[in-house]
């Protein structure tokens, strides 16, 4: 059973998504058409990336109102399922706002790092890690950055 539910979760983004989605989030998972197509997407490119191919576009325009979980998805998830499928992917997250970017990477660690995830994949081994930053002994792991500029005024 526990090996099967290991299988689907590696497997699936979506499944994997639905799985971990209490962790990270208080509000009660509601499914809807664009979130399997999002996860699907994002399964279909992390895919190419664990299987180190490459693909005829290297990118993914989203378009989803504000309040509809891409945050959850894209920049907590799908990052924590990428690093449980191959611990040596790497993954930059940048967003408009540092404190943003650090906050995913550490709830991406959550995930991680959770009991749940640990007892049906194992423990995560770590080189370095901070509550912002990790580096996985396969070479792996995530770090956040900000776009926000300081204004100095002189």
């Amino acid at each position: 059973m526990m090996e099967e539910l290991r299988r689907d979760l590696k497997v699936s983004f979506y499944e994997y998504f639905q799985f971990f989605w209490p962790l990270v989030s208080p509000d009660p998972l509601i499914l809807s058409k664009h979130i399997e197509y999002l996860c699907n997407e994002l399964q279909r490119v992390g895919n190419a990336i664990l299987n180190k191919q490459k693909l005829d576009e290297d990118y993914i325009i989203i378009n989803i109102p504000p309040g509809m979980s891409k945050s959850t998805i894209v920049s907590i998830l799908w990052p924590a399922w990428l690093i449980t499928n191959d611990p040596s992917t790497f993954v930059l997250n940048s967003s408009y706002s540092a404190a943003l970017a650090e906050n995913f990477v550490r709830k991406s660690m959550l995930v991680l790092n959770s009991d749940a995830h640990v007892g049906i994949f194992g423990a995560i081994e770590y080189n370095k890690k901070t509550e912002y930053f990790f580096e996985t002994i396969q070479a792996g792991g995530r770090i956040s950055s900000g776009t926000e500029i300081e204004r100095i005024d002189t």
